[in-house]
């Protein structure tokens, strides 16, 4: 196909190679390699896929690379002739941030050897992925509608592989051998579909019980093992959400909120009634097998008695105390990227401290905290100062429900060792932060919904 094009295109052949060579070819190259690692993550031979897989991930680093290296080309070949665009100050502010945070984590991997922790190169490798994938999705963005369409497959193809995480768990009620389908790392990609099909199903006029199917799928999918680092998160990211969507419906004269009520209650029915069917279907006691499960995992409780045998908080709160006793002495600066501590149980080994906040006091001591909190609040204004949320709905409610969920469930759980949730979190900041910037740089105001600090008047 590259010799066809090249041979019989009437361009000269640097036009034609830049018609090829695109931040956004890099893009679906890096993707294509993410779903190929994922596919394998339902192949039924586990020794298999994971040898081929390896420890890291191989497809998700050599997508990693090949994204780099086609930026990179098409920065070269294509940036010197473009023309020279204006950038509006809150961009350049945020961009600012980005190359400042960059700065920081290669300043502190350095230090971070210093911990003599086994699991630094993983840590290390996450956060590096975050930090360089985040601009590249967003610098190969080239419109919303491109966005729309990468976001729609994106939430299909997770989907499908929910499908598989479903079989998987039903197989614990059947006579038949455990399916080694799916890890634990992809429990935390699966709210980006149930999210994005919840916003498609309560904003859509049509195709109703298709996006409503879907969203039941993923739903159970988040539910199938109970996991509360995701379950709980992923309630209070909805209820956000939904907020969101009430508060610029409010303002519509042709949507009702009572619309959004109705159809949260039928995806509420819908659920329950799976699971009902799933009660009837399966043999044994599907609701009292999962009833065990949230009393050991929630309530920390025997369900017969009710007599506690461990703490609700799952012994964060003494992570958080080894994490604030390790950092005596260097609570300024910090001890470098991924310094952990020593478990408090297991002898010999090192412990995170399941939560962001202090992963960055651990990492740049205070005056990481205020990074975060500056980088943080300067996301969350750009989004909501620019993004015209009237636009494609179950798009942007969706990537902003998933980062929201993101980050309720950073605050309890480890983040940067789990490279399929990194990847998904870049991902989805990368194509928000450029749905933000095409929505300031558009011309056409009407129709628009955007939390403004000042009423907005049109020239």
């Amino acid at each position: 196909m590259l010799s066809y094009r090249l041979r019989f295109s009437q361009k000269p052949l640097r036009f034609a190679v830049n018609d090829l060579i695109t931040p956004l070819t890099g893009f679906y190259v890096y993707l294509a390699l993410l779903a190929f690692y994922a596919l394998f993550l339902l192949f039924p031979v586990n020794w298999f896929g994971r040898g081929f897989l390896g420890v890291y991930g191989r497809p998700m680093t050599l997508g990693l690379y090949a994204f780099v290296v086609i930026t990179t080309l098409s920065v070269v070949v294509r940036e010197r002739h473009g023309e020279r665009k204006q950038v509006a100050t809150g961009t350049l502010a945020l961009w600012f941030f980005i190359v400042l945070l960059f700065v920081l984590v290669l300043m502190s991997v350095e230090r971070g050897h210093a911990a003599d922790n086994p699991y630094l190169s993983q840590y290390q490798q996450g956060v590096l992925t975050f930090v360089i994938v985040t601009p590249l999705v967003y610098y190969a963005i080239p419109s919303q509608e491109k966005a729309d369409r990468i976001v729609r497959v994106i939430a299909a193809f997770v989907g499908f592989l929910t499908l598989g995480e479903l079989v998987g768990t039903m197989t614990l009620f059947l006579p038949v051998p455990r399916l080694p389908i799916t890890t634990l790392e992809f429990q935390y990609v699966i709210p980006f579909a149930a999210l994005y099909f919840y916003i498609a199903f309560v904003t859509a006029s049509d195709r109703l019980v298709g996006r409503a199917a879907l969203f039941a799928i993923a739903i159970m999918g988040c539910l199938g093992r109970l996991l509360k680092p995701v379950v709980v998160p992923l309630f209070f990211a909805m209820v956000v959400t939904t907020l969101l969507l009430i508060v610029i419906w409010w303002r519509d004269p042709e949507k009702r909120v009572w619309t959004i009520v109705k159809r949260i209650l039928v995806l509420a029915f819908l659920v329950i009634a799976v699971i009902g069917l799933l009660e009837l279907v399966l043999p044994g006691s599907f609701l009292g097998d999962y009833r065990l499960i949230f009393y050991a995992r929630y309530l920390k409780a025997d369900p017969t008695t009710g007599q506690a045998y461990g703490r609700l908080d799952g012994g964060r709160l003494g992570y958080y105390g080894l994490a604030w006793q390790s950092m005596q002495g260097s609570q300024w600066l910090g001890g470098g990227l991924g310094t952990a501590f020593q478990h408090p149980s297991v002898p010999g080994r090192y412990a995170f401290p399941h939560s962001l906040l202090l992963d960055f006091f651990l990492t740049l001591g205070v005056f990481g905290l205020f990074v975060l909190a500056a980088g943080l609040l300067a996301f969350a204004s750009y989004l909501l100062l620019n993004v015209n949320w009237r636009q494609y709905q179950a798009m942007k409610l969706g990537l902003a429900g998933y980062l929201l969920f993101t980050l309720f469930s950073s605050l309890v759980s480890n983040l940067w060792p789990n490279l399929v949730h990194v990847n998904g979190l870049a991902v989805a900041l990368g194509i928000m932060l450029k749905l933000a910037t095409l929505d300031g740089r558009s011309l056409a105001k009407v129709d628009s919904f955007r939390l403004r600090l000042r009423p907005y008047r049109s020239s």
